[in-house]
């Protein structure tokens, strides 16, 4: 498996991956991971259970993605006789090395798109020429995932063969008995988590995970939250998951820089990144669930807070925000990006109790039904031993 980022990094795209591979071990499959080393950590380690080796993209601009593909290509070179399937999660440019590489070795190879206005085949038509060449290999791939709708139909625009794509969501692994991402049993123990997590006992808490920057629609959620604030009657905090970069330049930057020096004034709380295991304690903790991203290709950290019983609000995103949620079913989608149309959606979960218990049991019901890792394994299983006998006949 092949991942441009990778924990200790916020990843979506490779923690489905990593999920991916522990579920397939019980069926006999082994995976190492080759991913870049964005993070100063050792070239070679065990993480989770898996052999990972980092690879430091050198160079300026684009050319480090080339010295990335070589490492990979040289790395795959030598596992040859220990690897039987390549499966990219994500492209970038020279990834085409990789592909043809896997060709001359007649490995079969998967490609797994991860975000909508990245690396879809039709927004990378629209990108700079090395891009562009990654576009134009998709259907040189064994089979092409995709996560959702969107991603589908930009591989359909594309004329990317219908045999090369397969359907096939990400996945949370809440229907196992120990998992971590499943409700809170009651409020003794949301209590407790928050005590743990020193957070406030008392009041609504509304949770965002990710990266805090615009793509992801922070500047949408703090021009909300001081909507919010002006309302009487409102208890409660607003707090932020991920990493965050309080330099840089524009407006998002500025935005940011405020806004984490009011934190405590307006009831904010930035945790900075943390180990991914403390994730779905502090979606237990909450209240709601708020995502107001730009492009996603399935959002995992959607699915995740949906298994934690959270009520989730997201900004619709065509072809993606409906294959997680049904409006007014199990989650609330926001057909525009306004603030105050954000601002009265979370107050209306604030007041509306039962409203909550309703979209929160619908959501844990919908992910185990659709959002099965056990299933989504399955499917991967039957997608590889297909590619494979195909290689043998």
């Amino acid at each position: 498996m092949v991942a441009y980022q990778f924990p200790p990094m916020f990843a979506g795209g490779a923690r489905h991956a990593l999920e991916l591979a522990r579920a397939l071990g019980p069926h006999g499959v082994e995976s190492f991971f080759l991913v870049a080393n964005l993070t100063h950590s050792a070239p070679e380690e065990i993480y989770e259970d898996f052999p990972v080796y980092r690879f430091t993209p050198r160079g300026p601009s684009r050319i480090r993605y080339l010295t990335f593909a070589l490492q990979v290509c040289k790395r795959l070179f030598v596992e040859r006789n220990s690897c039987d399937v390549i499966h990219l999660h994500s492209t970038r440019p020279f990834y085409f090395l990789i592909l043809v590489l896997a060709k001359a070795l007649k490995k079969p190879i998967v490609l797994s798109p991860t975000l909508m206005g990245h690396d879809d085949p039709m927004t990378l038509k629209r990108k700079p020429f090395l891009w562009q060449v990654e576009g134009r290999t998709y259907r040189f791939y064994g089979k092409i995932i995709c996560k959702s709708a969107a991603v589908r139909e930009s591989c359909a625009t594309a004329k990317i063969p219908a045999s090369l794509i397969a359907s096939i969501p990400g996945a949370v692994p809440a229907s196992a008995a120990d998992s971590p991402f499943r409700p809170a049993r009651d409020h003794e123990e949301i209590r407790r988590t928050r005590a743990d997590l020193g957070l406030p006992a008392d009041g609504f808490l509304v949770t965002f995970v990710g990266h805090i920057q615009e793509r992801k629609g922070c500047d949408l959620l703090f021009d909300a939250w001081n909507e919010i604030l002006r309302h009487q009657g409102f208890s409660g905090n607003l707090l932020l998951v991920g990493p965050y970069n309080g330099e840089g330049h524009g407006p998002f930057a500025a935005k940011l820089r405020a806004t984490l020096q009011a934190g405590a004034e307006k009831r904010i709380i930035f945790t900075g990144q943390v180990p991914y295991a403390d994730v779905p304690r502090y979606l237990r903790a909450s209240d709601c669930f708020v995502f107001a991203s730009k492009r996603e290709g399935l959002s995992k950290a959607v699915i995740e807070a949906m298994a934690c019983g959270l009520p989730a609000i997201c900004t619709r995103i065509p072809g993606v925000t409906e294959d997680m949620i049904d409006d007014g079913e199990d989650g609330i989608i926001l057909d525009r990006r306004d603030a105050a149309e954000l601002a009265r959606a979370i107050l209306r979960l604030h007041d509306d109790a039962s409203l909550r218990r309703k979209l929160a049991a619908n959501a844990v019901d919908k992910v185990r039904r659709k959002f099965s890792l056990t299933d989504v394994t399955r499917r991967h299983l039957e997608l590889y031993r297909e590619l494979l006998a195909r290689r043998g006949q």
